[in-house]
């Protein structure tokens, strides 16, 4: 497949509980490509804020993500099985991903609720990172000063209201 039917998905399920999703070629399992899914443990309550972190290297098809929810580690309760084999799909130009909503077979997902700053990064922020971003304060933190974590690796970043122009990407 082309890289424009490539997507990463992070959503939240009808269970409250964080999902993520990426698309891998497969040496073992017949060929061709396919999407593997984790399901983070804890079920999110409505009209609470929680700050999430998910961190996912994806070398090998052994290597699970880690859902951060409050800067703690949050256990995989559930994922595709079998683990994925080969590669993961590159994610190049003409790629997606989506945070807080899809389209056409995917709608179902859509995010219900607030979300306010999102950011990626090319590389993987180890547990110490996450904590730093997540006990940075209740106010906008600067992921492109000096200092903060791997702000060489940032790759987007959007603030969500907070100026017109402040929108990295």
């Amino acid at each position: 497949a082309g890289a424009t039917s490539q997507t990463r998905m992070l959503i939240v399920r009808s269970n409250d509980k964080l999902r993520y999703s990426c698309r891998w070629s497969d040496t073992i399992n017949g060929g061709g490509a396919h999407e593997h899914y984790w399901d983070a443990t804890t079920a999110l309550s409505d009209s609470t804020w929680y700050h999430v972190a998910l961190t996912y290297d994806g070398i090998t098809g052994s290597n699970d993500p880690v859902f951060y929810i409050n800067g703690a580690v949050d256990a995989i309760s559930d994922e595709t099985v079998p683990q994925p084999s080969g590669t993961l799909v590159a994610f190049d130009a003409g790629s997606r991903a989506r945070v807080g909503g899809s389209q056409g077979s995917c709608a179902a997902f859509r995010f219900e609720g607030d979300i306010d700053d999102i950011a990626m990064w090319s590389g993987s922020l180890n547990s110490v990172e996450v904590n730093t971003v997540y006990n940075s304060g209740s106010g906008p933190t600067n992921l492109t000063a000096s200092g903060a974590p791997q702000s060489g690796s940032l790759y987007s970043w959007w603030r969500m209201g907070d100026d017109a122009n402040d929108a990295i990407d």
